[in-house]
């Protein structure tokens, strides 16, 4: 009984974020931090607006969590289960207390017609997701993994639109998100984060990745690239001559 009542005290802060789709009744919803709002391949018919903290969108790619997106107040995710119908293909999760307005198909044309805008939020959201995986696409061709670290904060700065300059900026993310992000193994990514942080330019302050200057990622994704275009040129001609 003792040990029933300590794990129902341990879920009582989640209770009240279980919601399934289609619940009508309920469409601002508080999720506390580490709640899991909906999984990959989970059925869906909702797409929510973030109107308080951050959510994280990750996926499991051989058998490793990869952060996909690390999403503010403002943006919209789970879009496509909700045009298409179709399974969540990736895990939305609260990466701070969050609260979040539900939209479904009711809901969604009242929207429409009410405020337009949302459309144009859509198809913004949309192409700013097919240049990311673009960009995600390109990141995982880079033969030098340390490389990859330094492209994929890159991404995040274009993406977040943080200006290069000689300014201090401080992510929102840590150490293993980042591993995360690339997608390496947990061994492999805290051996390589161990080499990022020999660039005294790239700190951990308060658990979150602290850069001194932006230009130096900046500096260092644009030679990881280089050198790649060189390798494979290299190769290529190598190749040729054969």
């Amino acid at each position: 009984i003792n040990t029933a009542k300590e794990r129902m005290a341990k879920i009582k802060p989640y209770a009240k974020v279980v919601f399934l789709d289609g619940d009508d009744q309920n469409f601002t919803r508080s999720y506390p931090k580490d709640t899991m709002i909906f999984s990959e391949s989970q059925p869906g018919q909702e797409l929510y607006i973030i109107q308080k903290g951050s959510v994280k969108i990750t996926k499991i790619v051989n058998d490793n969590e990869q952060l996909l997106a690390l999403l503010k107040p403002g943006d919209i995710f789970g879009e496509m289960s909700l045009l298409e119908n179709k399974p969540r293909s990736a895990s939305a999760i609260a990466h701070d207390d969050t609260v979040l307005m539900a939209v479904n198909n009711t809901n969604f044309k009242r929207m429409v017609a009410s405020q337009p805008q949302i459309i144009s939020k859509l198809t913004q959201l949309l192409s700013e997701r097919i240049w990311f995986i673009y960009k995600q696409l390109a990141n995982t061709q880079l033969t030098d993994p340390l490389g990859r670290l330094y492209d994929a904060l890159m991404i995040q700065m274009e993406k977040l639109r943080v200006p290069v300059s000689s300014q201090a900026y401080t992510f929102d993310f840590g150490p293993q998100e980042l591993v995360n992000l690339v997608g390496l193994p947990k061994d492999e990514g805290n051996v390589l984060m161990r080499k990022l942080f020999e660039n005294t330019k790239v700190k951990v302050i308060n658990n979150k990745i602290h850069l001194t200057s932006t230009e130096e990622i900046e500096k260092q994704a644009k030679y990881y690239r280089k050198m790649e275009r060189i390798d494979k040129s290299r190769k290529k001609g190598s190749f040729s001559n054969m």
